[in-house]
């Protein structure tokens, strides 16, 4: 019986026992040159099924695991593709052992090795889309392990490509389809369809390695909804401008260096609304209630309000309600009657955020374009200042939403007498000279003042006595 089995195998190879044996040697060097070479001795001998599963054994096969080399995997993957169970027995011994190994091997690995994420590991995806971590090293992506991989990846949580070096229309219209923050730093360039493909992301969508945007590029991403960062961009077209005004999100420019006029004018239109509707008073915290009265009534309650309270104020139903967490209006409500025309509550609410403009790189502000900066609505970050002009802050003035200017070093008493008017937080951390009077001017700004508490050293100490006894600083 031994004899017949034997014979059996025999026949059943093409290869004689020297040729296997050379083969096998290569295979188990782990070398990836050597493996390829035994697979082209196999594929050219047009080597038999019991020639393969000869020289790739469960041992053997469990050595190619074991390497952690892609250069390996692959070309071993797609060999045993022509073998079903074979492959199986490598893509269920790899995905085990990667289980097995932890995040912070895979890290590691996926890191020094596993950077292109080939059709071959399609199969494996899944099981690194689980590794917190792992995505930020892949440096390309195949169409199928794209869609894999948002697939599997936790919902809400960042997913990290910054290693990514090209992205195609097609894996970009896979990953536009990711519920979470999508972080795409790693790409020098964007082609037009790939941008139209993003355009359809809900979320925050980092491109930050970007240098050149095209306008056409510009246009896709203006229909974005959620956060875009652009900081890579060192200039921008006055169409580009003019397109990215229309992006529902906090934009984020940090890496322009000059901007000109006609482009401040249409990044001031930058706007952002996100409306929902929520039943009843969801927040955890006390809110300030400010409730426009319509009618004979006509002025506004300022109130307190628990989580659910019902407010004892004469309304019509459907008045209008904003809404306040300390200073900063989140929304807007309707009120409604209870049980009669003395008892309202809040019955739904639209959040309301207004459009974040980070313009951090700009060292110099033109007269224009601070005029036009000065009717954008919503937070603007313009950090990158270390000067402004008494007709610049004139202008700025006028802004509605915080307005940061924290690489300041000094103001004069106009320049502060315009800012102490600005209605929204004001940021200012780097001042080092500041008179009494323009002390004065800052003291009766009305929302919150943010002063870094690290330069008070260098300032008169009048100065910060006066901002003191305004109730701007906290005694220190």
């Amino acid at each position: 019986m031994a004899k017949k089995k034997a014979a059996k195998k025999k026949t059943a190879s093409v290869l004689t026992g020297e040729q296997l044996r050379k083969v096998r040697k290569l295979v188990k060097s782990k070398d990836a040159a050597n493996v390829k070479v035994a697979i082209q001795l196999l594929q050219s001998t047009e080597a038999t099924s019991d020639d393969w599963s000869d020289v790739f054994s469960s041992r053997t096969i469990s050595l190619m695991v074991n390497t952690w080399d892609l250069a390996v995997w692959n070309p071993v993957i797609a060999a045993l593709s022509a073998y079903p169970s074979l492959q199986a027995e490598f893509y269920s011994l790899a995905t085990d052992r990667i289980r097995r190994k932890g995040d912070d091997f895979i890290r590691s690995a996926v890191k020094n090795n596993f950077q292109e994420m080939t059709p071959q590991l399609v199969r494996i995806v899944t099981t690194l889309a689980a590794c917190r971590g792992c995505q930020r090293y892949f440096t390309t992506l195949s169409d199928v392990a794209a869609e894999v991989l948002i697939r599997h990846k936790e919902v809400n949580l960042d997913l990290e490509l910054f290693d990514l070096r090209k992205l195609s229309a097609s894996v970009a219209e896979s990953l536009s389809k990711y519920k979470g923050s999508l972080h795409l730093d790693g790409l020098k360039s964007l082609s037009d369809a790939a941008a139209e493909s993003l355009s359809k992301h809900e979320g925050s969508l980092t491109l930050s390695g970007l240098t050149s945007l095209s306008d056409a590029a510009a246009e896709s991403l203006s229909k974005h909804e959620g956060g875009l960062d652009l900081n890579g961009l060192t200039e921008l077209s006055d169409t580009a401008a003019e397109s990215l005004s229309k992006h529902k999100g906090e934009l984020n420019l940090n890496g322009l260096a000059s901007l000109s006029d006609a482009a401040a004018e249409s990044l001031s239109k930058h706007d952002y609304y996100v409306k929902g509707e929520l039943e009843g008073v969801t927040t955890d915290r006390d809110v300030e209630l400010s409730f426009s009265l319509r009618g004979w009534f006509n002025r506004k309650e300022l109130v307190q309000l628990e989580p659910g309270a019902v407010l004892p104020l004469k309304a019509e139903t459907h008045d209008p309600v904003e809404i306040y967490l300390g200073k900063n209006l989140i929304g807007h409500g309707e009120i409604q009657l209870l049980e009669d025309r003395y008892h309202v509550q809040v019955v739904y609410l639209h959040r309301e955020h207004r459009g974040s403009l980070r313009l951090d790189g700009l060292t110099e502000l033109s007269a224009a374009a601070a005029q036009s900066l000065g009717k954008h609505m919503g937070e603007l970050y313009l950090n990158g200042l270390t000067s402004l002009s008494d007709a610049a802050a004139e202008s700025l003035s006028k802004h509605k939403g915080g307005l940061f200017l924290k690489r300041l070093d000094s103001l004069s008493d106009a320049a502060a007498e315009s800012l102490g008017k600005h209605m929204g937080e004001l940021g200012l951390g780097s001042l080092t000279n500041l008179s009494d009077p323009a002390a004065e001017s800052l003291s009766r700004h009305m929302r919150d003042l943010e002063l870094s508490p690290y330069w008070l050293r260098d300032l008169p100490a009048s100065a910060v006595q006066i901002l003191r006894d305004a109730g701007q600083l906290m005694r220190r």
